[in-house]
């Protein structure tokens, strides 16, 4: 099914390279809902191991587990819930310290929004190709959780609950690590669409901007040959 994909995306003018590593990155710069959904069996039966997909969303986030072959055989289970923010991240804490690659990852998706926070951000008012930029967002977090130990995120627990600027590192790289897995136009697409809500939140310096995303892409040989095409 990998070659399908990569046949795909070549034929339908999106960006397939080899990495350094080998693997590939391949960068579609929007997804259109009605195609993906031909699709949705190859990307379950590729994807969708280990996996409890979130209900009313499962192509979004299959679609962003495409972008994170490392994790393919990860647990993990997005779980649709009340939470404070839209999204959250976590080992599951029964797993904590089991090895990275044997831990259960937890992806909780708020679908109330209590309090003042904008119900703007909740997955559900998103447009489809921001959905997939948050889906990939979160799951920028559990790609990174894989080599860390326990004690490593604790750390890392403890640094970014009581530093504001390590805080803004820690989510400032994993917005990288979401463009150096390809799925930097579905990203633009998120912080279009949210990125003054998080400022109204006092939030927005923790993210890229859609300006600085932008530049970031403009001069990115992964995202340069999309750039200027017109979206299908």
């Amino acid at each position: 099914m990998a070659t399908l994909l990569v046949l795909y995306l070549i034929l339908n003018n999106n960006s397939v390279e080899n990495t350094f590593d080998g693997t590939q990155i391949f960068v579609v710069k929007n997804y259109a809902d009605s195609l993906e959904r031909a699709n949705y069996n190859d990307l379950l039966k590729e994807f969708g191991n280990h996996k409890k997909l979130p209900r009313g969303f499962e192509l979004q986030a299959l679609i962003a587990l495409s972008h994170y072959p490392e994790l393919k055989n990860t647990n993990i289970k997005f779980e649709l819930v009340d939470v404070e923010g839209s999204l959250y991240s976590q080992p599951e804490a029964k797993s904590l310290l089991s090895p990275g690659s044997e831990r259960t990852y937890i992806v909780l998706i708020d679908t109330i929004k209590n309090g003042n926070l904008s119900t703007l951000t909740l997955l559900k008012n998103l447009p489809f190709n921001a959905q997939i930029g948050v889906l990939s967002h979160e799951l920028a977090h559990t790609s990174y959780y894989l080599n860390k130990s326990s004690l490593y995120l604790l750390g890392d627990m403890i640094r970014y609950g009581c530093s504001s600027s390590y805080e803004k590192k820690f989510e400032n790289e994993t917005e990288q690590r979401v463009i150096d897995h390809g799925a930097g136009f579905q990203l633009l697409a998120w912080s279009n669409f949210q990125y003054e809500v998080k400022i109204r939140e006092k939030k927005g310096h923790l993210y890229f901007s859609p300006e600085k995303i932008k530049d970031i892409l403009q001069n990115n040989h992964h995202y340069i040959a999309l750039w200027n095409t017109k979206d299908e």
